[in-house]
């Protein structure tokens, strides 16, 4: 793609929308690359749009100078069509409240856009890399993020080469061309499924390895297999949405014989122990050891370590089984709902108030008031409609306030 250097005459104004849930010890580090970010501070605001935090988020998130939306029990895709509701950029531009981003983010982020591409992403790398967990997830085989190292054009979805909502920008108008996100997934391949109607409607997308965020991976075990159990059940809603891609096909051809292997292990386990006879025990053993056998070379050439080549695959193993769990609790989940291609968007107009500059918002009664400052009410926003064109599903229509970044 050449030199990421910018060579056009006029930048485009960008709005950066972060959903935050629970992020205080993440959120500072993140605002505070953002803000210093090598792009024109007059064409570039921030966003925070909280879904309830119960910690420190919001204190964390009011000692910078960027907008501060919040709706307890907001998704992340509700929060992200909340946070673009309320912007006014050219360029719509995702991340999240654990990622640190380098100084030539939106630098690359342009360039592609302004090569003719009308959704771009790239890499996402692990921040944490001191912890084991990190470490591993960022060098896995089934990596949850994408991290191939080439550029590439994105005609169709494949299972590691798409764009994460980390790490994703977007036309003004393609986003809005496209309705938003589905506010229904709060699980998985909510990127994956963006993506794909991105693609159906016409519009360019782009993977540049050269853009890069470093997130920070999960560091206990539980919290690791419950994000992959989620999106597990994610991938359940995705498959409903758009049966016929070749990517559903292959990930629930996946499942499918992950499923069939552990149902046959737990069948050879109590046929054994019934009846004493261990020859489909010994099958499924030789299944397993063959495949932790692949696992661990293919580690031992990626890692150039024992321990790590050892214990990635049981991991792996692990976070494999979690996946389908929330696959199978999602597909049972999914046979109730009659309606389930639809995408449904919900809520009230909310009514904002300005404290010290910093924009906070009550919604559903829900209402963050910073200690120290005077709080005052400011506008419905409704009355505020400037040239926010509202797409079809998106309640929402937030009056544009001045940037205050």
């Amino acid at each position: 793609m050449g030199d990421p250097r910018l060579m056009v005459e006029k930048l485009p104004s960008v709005s950066i929308i972060i959903p935050t849930l629970n992020c205080a010890k993440t959120i500072g580090s993140t605002l505070q690359s953002l803000l210093s970010l090598n792009y024109p501070k007059d064409l570039y605001e921030v966003i925070i749009v909280d879904g309830g935090s119960t910690d420190d988020t919001l204190t964390e998130a009011t000692k910078y100078w960027v907008k501060v939306l919040a709706e307890k029990g907001a998704s992340a895709n509700r929060a992200r069509n909340l946070g673009v509701s309320a912007s006014k950029g050219e360029v719509l531009v995702f991340t999240d409240g654990d990622c640190k981003i380098p100084s030539d983010w939106l630098v690359k982020i342009i360039h592609n856009l302004e090569n003719g591409f009308d959704c771009v992403g790239g890499r996402v790398k692990a921040a944490n890399l001191h912890s084991f967990l990190p470490r591993y997830l960022d060098s896995s085989f089934f990596n949850p993020f994408p991290t191939f190292s080439k550029f590439s054009i994105i005609n169709d979805l494949k299972p590691f080469n798409y764009l994460a909502t980390c790490n994703m920008a977007i036309k003004r108008q393609a986003f809005l061309g496209v309705r938003g996100f589905d506010e229904g997934f709060r699980g998985g391949y909510d990127d994956h499924e963006f993506l794909a109607r991105v693609l159906k409607a016409g519009y360019k997308a782009a993977y540049d390895p050269r853009i890069v965020v470093y997130h920070y991976h999960r560091e206990r075990l539980g919290d690791a297999l419950n994000q992959v159990y989620w999106y597990g059940k994610g991938l359940a809603r995705f498959t409903f949405k758009h049966p016929k891609l070749k990517l559903v096909n292959m990930l629930l051809l996946g499942v499918t014989a992950l499923i069939a292997w552990l149902t046959f292990t737990l069948t050879s386990l109590i046929y054994f122990l019934l009846t004493g006879v261990n020859l489909y025990l010994y099958i499924s053993l030789l299944m397993i050891t063959m495949g932790y056998a692949s696992l661990t070379a293919g580690y031992i050439l990626k890692t150039r370590g024992v321990i790590t080549a050892l214990t990635y695959p049981i991991l792996d193993l692990l976070r494999s089984i979690a996946f389908t769990i929330g696959a199978i609790k999602g597909f049972f989940e999914a046979i109730s709902i009659s309606n389930f291609k639809s995408v449904k968007h919900t809520g009230q107009i909310p009514s904002y108030k300005i404290t010290n500059h910093r924009v906070v918002v009550s919604l559903a009664g829900s209402t963050h008031i910073n200690k120290g400052y005077v709080t005052t009410p400011l506008f419905s926003s409704e009355a505020f409609i400037k040239s926010f064109v509202r797409p079809q599903g998106l309640n929402h229509a937030i009056g544009l306030l001045p940037s205050t970044v």
